[in-house]
């Protein structure tokens, strides 16, 4: 009886993420994977989330056993010490990355005026003002981690190079004249000429962030200038290519740091 051994490379199976990486260019669909957590408060700063089901390769998958992680703070910061901190869990995904896992973050790099900062601020408010209730205290620790993760991205972001490559300038100017339409990744690639891994690697290097991310960031831009001239977010969002006023509201709280309907009010008082 004979066999053939699987070839293995640091414990990677390397004929089938050769074939994974084949299909994917074949169908680059399929590479997009939402992951889900889902979380519940336990007790004063003590949460625990649990992880199981996620959206990958255009169908429902689910691990082969749910996991749980446990956040806590230490005592010193008004917690129990149950688990580690989030901020210490967010290192540890970090360095699972391959990015260094520091903990001394240097505020002076963070504008205390941001939105961001702003609601950081608010969610320390609501768990340590005796006030809040569960659900209130819920939503304030959502949305002050969001904050804390868009803090995170935004120091690492870097300017524009001026060496960038000219196929990733070719590709900006598509984007900027075509980033009403519903863009696809492979559509900007060819106006660039160039394939679609070598221009994800080339703008993550030259740019500071993915194209994808780079083209939201160019909407939210024309976003803003759109309310302040009066439209209303529904018009704004047809007009930007978006499916529904719901994509647009996520992307413009994530990355303004206020919903839309709240920076109009704000731009034209």
């Amino acid at each position: 009886m004979t066999t053939t051994a699987t070839p293995m490379r640091n414990g990677v199976d390397t004929a089938t993420l050769f074939d994974t990486l084949d299909a994917v260019k074949t169908n680059p669909d399929i590479a997009m994977f939402q992951f889900r957590a889902t979380n519940r408060w336990v007790s004063g700063t003590h949460n625990r989330s649990t992880i199981h089901g996620f959206y990958g390769a255009g169908q429902e998958l689910a691990h082969r056993q749910a996991s749980t992680f446990d956040a806590d703070h230490p005592e010193v910061l008004v917690g129990a010490d149950n688990a580690p901190t989030p901020a210490e869990h967010l290192l540890h995904a970090r360095a699972s990355l391959g990015l260094p896992a520091q903990g001394d973050f240097d505020i002076g790099e963070i504008d205390p005026r941001s939105p961001e900062a702003d609601r950081v601020r608010s969610m320390h408010r609501t768990l340590f003002g005796g006030r809040a209730v569960v659900a209130e205290q819920e939503e304030a620790i959502r949305d002050g981690l969001c904050a804390l993760l868009e803090l995170t991205r935004q120091r690492r972001a870097r300017p524009e190079s001026r060496a960038a490559p000219a196929f990733v300038r070719r590709a900006q100017e598509f984007m900027r004249e075509h980033h009403h339409d519903g863009l696809r990744l492979q559509d900007t690639a060819d106006a660039a000429g160039i394939d679609q891994f070598r221009l994800i690697r080339a703008f993550r290097q030259h740019v500071g962030m993915s194209p994808y991310e780079w083209l939201t960031h160019l909407r939210i831009q024309r976003a803003k200038t759109l309310l302040a001239a009066g439209y209303t977010a529904t018009d704004v969002a047809q007009q930007l290519g978006y499916c529904d006023q719901s994509q647009l509201h996520r992307h413009f709280r994530r990355i303004v740091g206020m919903t839309p309907g709240a920076y109009a009010r704000e731009v034209c008082r």
